[in-house]
């Protein structure tokens, strides 16, 4: 055989023993996710917060949230605060391939206090989800904006992907 040929049957023999890779079997259904949160934010004022929010897939590999949370300052006086974020999270592994769903995110946080002006700030974080247990899907955050953050996310499992 001259070259030619043998180049052809070796491309013939690879397509007809390959395999489909995980993503190649994805099948993309943008839904919208519930998620919960906790978290920490220490600054020139802590502050403590709770809230909840929803986040849809702006592609493969973005998320979109709104989030809307209310907590208590710490220290000399502390009063309510109520928190609103818009953020993009990128992830590494939008087809969970892997254990650990580490991903990174930037947006915009508003912040209101009893009697206080409200302060707007970017919001730049890091994390990752932790393996599933049930239904929902553990994530740890750290972050800066307004002050360093630390939290913990829960948020509704995907029937496919993070």
């Amino acid at each position: 055989m001259n070259l030619g040929v043998r180049g052809l049957v070796v491309a013939v023999a690879v397509q007809l023993g390959a395999g489909t890779a995980v993503a190649q079997a994805f099948r993309f259904v943008p839904t919208v996710q519930p998620e919960v949160t906790a978290g920490i934010i220490g600054g020139a004022r802590s502050v403590v917060v709770a809230g909840a929010g929803l986040n849809v897939p702006a592609g493969y590999y973005v998320r979109a949230a709104a989030i809307i949370a209310a907590g208590r300052e710490l220290g000399a006086n502390p009063g309510t605060v109520a928190r609103a974020e818009l953020a993009a999270r990128f992830l590494a592994d939008p087809f969970a391939e892997w254990r650990w769903g580490p991903y990174a995110g930037a947006g915009i946080a508003v912040e209101a206090g009893e009697g206080r002006r409200s302060r707007t700030a970017l919001i730049f974080f890091v994390g990752t989800e932790i393996p599933r247990r049930t239904g929902w899907v553990p994530a740890v955050e750290l972050g800066f904006g307004g002050g360093a953050r630390l939290a913990v996310v829960l948020r509704r499992t995907r029937r496919a992907g993070r």
